[in-house]
C-alpha cells in the first residue's frame, strides 16, 4: 500500500483517491475493480463534511507551521484518521449504499469502529421526537452525530473505537428534535464529562463549537502564520495554500475545489477546478440567516457582526463566474479586513466570548496584523491572481505530480474548469 502523508483516502488494496485538506485539493485514479463514482463519493464527502473542523484545520495549520518555521499542534493527521474513514462507512449504510462495512474492503480498524458508531446511532434515535414524516431519522441522528465526531481532538492514534465506547457508556437520556439539538446536547453531555473525569482527558478533547468566536479565532490565527511566511520571503512555497486559506478567511463559504482525475488506461490527467456559484449559495445564505436570526436577539458581540460582515460582502465573489474571482476575492477582503480590525472594539461589548477572541487571537498578534497587512496585501493578491497560471505551468504540473502516490510520467495533462 501507499504510504502518503496529510491525506484522508480510500484504504484499499489498491489506492483509489485521496483528499488533501491542506491543499482544499481531491485525486482520483479510475479503476476496473471499483466503480468510479464511489470513489467519487468518498472524497467528497471528505471534502463537504470537514469543512472548517479540526481534522481539516490541525492538518492545514501543522502544514503551513511547518513552512514558517514555527512550532506546530502536537496533534498530527493520523489521530483523526480512523474517525474520519469510518464516518464515511456509516453515512454509506445509512443511506442504504452498503449492507455490510466489510463489503468495502476498508481496513478493519475502521469497520470496528464504524460498526460502534452505528450502535450510538441506533440507541439515540430511539430518544428522538422527529416527524418521520417530515425527516429521515436515521439520517438526521447521523448528521448530530457526525457533527460531534468532528469536534473531537483524539490525543493518539486510533483513540475512536475507545471514546466511542465511553460515549456508549454515558450515553445521556436526552429528548432531541432535530440534528442541531441533538449535536449540542451530546456536546454539553460529553464536555461536562471531561471536566469531572481527568483520566479522560489523556484520550480526547472537545474543540469549542463551531459558532462565529471559533470562525473568526482560526481566521486571525491563520492569517498570522501565512503573513508570516509571506514577510519571511517564501512567496512562491505558498501558492499551493490559496486555496484553502481562502476557505478559512472566508469562513468556509469559498468553494474552489480541484480535483485530479488519472486515467491510467488512457496515459491521461483531466483536472477539474469546481466553483461554487449562485445556484449553490442557498446553503450560505440558510447558514447565515440563521446566524442572524440569533445575533439579533443577542447580546452586543461584534465577533458575530464582524463574521456577518464578511458573509455578507464576500457574496458577488462567491457566486462569481469569472476566471479573477479568487483574486477579487483576496483584493477585497484584505481591503476590508484591514478597515474593520482597526476598528474591532470590545471596549463596550458585554459578550464574554468575544473579549476572550479579542485577547487571543487578535491583541498579543498587533503588530504582525499591522505590518504584515501593510507589507503583504499586494503580495497576497498577486499570488491569488497567479493562482490558476501556476497549476497549469510546468512548475505546477511538478507539483501536482509530486502529489500523486504512482508513476504518471508521459500522461498528458487536460484542464476543464466547471462550475458547481
Amino acid at each position: 500500500m501507499f504510504k502518503i502523508e496529510n491525506h484522508y483516502n480510500l484504504f484499499f488494496k489498491d489506492f483509489l483517491g485521496a483528499y488533501y485538506p491542506q491543499y482544499e485539493l481531491i485525486w482520483i485514479r479510475e479503476s476496473k475493480r471499483f466503480r468510479f463514482n464511489e470513489t467519487s463519493e468518498h472524497e467528497f464527502f471528505h471534502a463537504y463534511t470537514l469543512g472548517l473542523t479540526p481534522p481539516n484545520n490541525i492538518t492545514f495549520y501543522n502544514v503551513l507551521c511547518d513552512l514558517a518555521k514555527q512550532p506546530h499542534a502536537e496533534v498530527e493527521i493520523e489521530n483523526f484518521r480512523d474517525i474520519v474513514e469510518a464516518s464515511v462507512l456509516v453515512w454509506q449504510k445509512v443511506i442504504g449504499k452498503l449492507s455490510n462495512f466489510k463489503e468495502t474492503g476498508a481496513e478493519l480498524e475502521y469497520i470496528f469502529l464504524a460498526e460502534e458508531i452505528t450502535i450510538l446511532i441506533n440507541k439515540l434515535s430511539q430518544l428522538s421526537f422527529i416527524n418521520s414524516k417530515q425527516f429521515n431519522l436515521k439520517i438526521e441522528t447521523f448528521h448530530g452525530i457526525l457533527m460531534l465526531l468532528l469536534h473531537i481532538i483524539p490525543l493518539g492514534v486510533n483513540f475512536g473505537r475507545k471514546i466511542i465506547k465511553i460515549f456508549i457508556e454515558n450515553l445521556p437520556f436526552i429528548k432531541w428534535n432535530n440534528r442541531y439539538e441533538l449535536f449540542f446536547k451530546l456536546y454539553f453531555k460529553y464536555n461536562q464529562l471531561l471536566k469531572e473525569n481527568p483520566n479522560l482527558r489523556s484520550l480526547f478533547k472537545l474543540d469549542d463549537p463551531l459558532d462565529c468566536h471559533r470562525l473568526i479565532i482560526d481566521f486571525f490565527v491563520f492569517f498570522r502564520v501565512a503573513l508570516w511566511i509571506l514577510l519571511s520571503k517564501s512567496c512562491e512555497n505558498f501558492i499551493p495554500f490559496i486555496l484553502p486559506l481562502a476557505n478559512v478567511l472566508s469562513l468556509g463559504s469559498l468553494t474552489i475545489l480541484p480535483i485530479i482525475y488519472i486515467n491510467e488506461k488512457n496515459r491521461s490527467i483531466i483536472i477539474q477546478i469546481i466553483h461554487s456559484t449562485e445556484k449553490s449559495e442557498n446553503i450560505v445564505e440558510r447558514a447565515v440567516s440563521n446566524v442572524k436570526a440569533t445575533w439579533q436577539k443577542s447580546i452586543n458581540c461584534p465577533t458575530t457582526r464582524l463574521a456577518i460582515s464578511i458573509w455578507d460582502e464576500t457574496k458577488n465573489y462567491r457566486i462569481a463566474e469569472d476566471k479573477n474571482r479568487l483574486r477579487n476575492f483576496y483584493e477585497f477582503l484584505l481591503n476590508f479586513i484591514e478597515s474593520e480590525f482597526f476598528n474591532f472594539n470590545i471596549k463596550n461589548c458585554d459578550c464574554d466570548a468575544c473579549r476572550s477572541t479579542y485577547r487571543s487571537a487578535i491583541m498579543p498578534y498587533k503588530n504582525i496584523f499591522t505590518v504584515g497587512l501593510k507589507e503583504c496585501k499586494h503580495l497576497l493578491v498577486d499570488l491569488a491572481e497567479r493562482y490558476e497560471s501556476w497549476f497549469k505551468s510546468n512548475e505546477g504540473m511538478k507539483w501536482i505530480i509530486s502529489k500523486i502516490p504512482i508513476t504518471v510520467e508521459g500522461y498528458s495533462f487536460k484542464f476543464d474548469f466547471n462550475y458547481l
